[in-house]
């Protein structure tokens, strides 16, 4: 998700959140009596009455119901944009045909490569868009008393064979030791 969006997001909830957090507490001020004071008489209702109808009324909601609708709308679309890379074409490719590769395959199998080095339970990738840039990140979940340093080796070597794999000499790569696993995971021995 984009920076705007993600702050869209936020703002939305936000405004929502206090709306009906005032609206809910005038309910409940309301229903105790603490409003009373404001309101002496019954409530005149008649300039409702009168902007319904009024001539304008109609179009001005269904304008307001329009923009609504095209915002909920754009909303929607916005969340659900892919944020995956897209087949990507590999040098060598010319008018006689094109090599490509799928870069969520070469996640999928780097990842169940990565398992079977020492200490890595499973792991799972994944090659994403992330602020614009392309970045295959893999996933793992990893044996107890396992390290950083044990996994550096493994993850360098992932790196360049992602790399490789995808003819992108500077892709980004993130492996990520998100767990370790559990006592009662079974761990294979290697």
């Amino acid at each position: 998700m984009s920076r705007g969006l993600t702050a869209a997001d936020r703002i939305a909830t936000f405004v929502l959140g206090a709306l009906l957090l005032a609206t809910g507490s005038a309910i409940v001020a309301w229903q105790l009596g603490y409003l009373d004071r404001f309101v002496t008489s019954g409530l005149d209702t008649t300039w409702v009455q009168q902007t319904i109808a009024s001539e304008w009324y109609p179009w001005g909601s269904a304008s307001l119901g329009l923009v609504v609708a095209l915002a909920a709308l754009w909303w929607l679309s916005a969340h659900l944009k892919t944020h995956r890379m897209g087949e990507r074409t590999l040098d060598g490719s010319d008018m006689s045909g094109r090599f490509t590769v799928q870069p969520d395959s070469v996640a999928a199998a780097a990842a169940a490569s990565l398992t079977d080095s020492p200490g890595i339970v499973s792991a799972k990738g994944k090659a994403v868009i992330e602020r614009g840039a392309p970045v295959v990140a893999i996933s793992t979940v990893v044996a107890p008393g396992f390290t950083v340093a044990d996994a550096l080796p493994a993850a360098a070597e992932l790196r360049d064979h992602i790399r490789s794999a995808m003819d992108a000499p500077d892709l980004p790569v993130r492996v990520e030791l998100n767990r370790v696993a559990a006592e009662g995971d079974r761990v294979r021995v290697k």
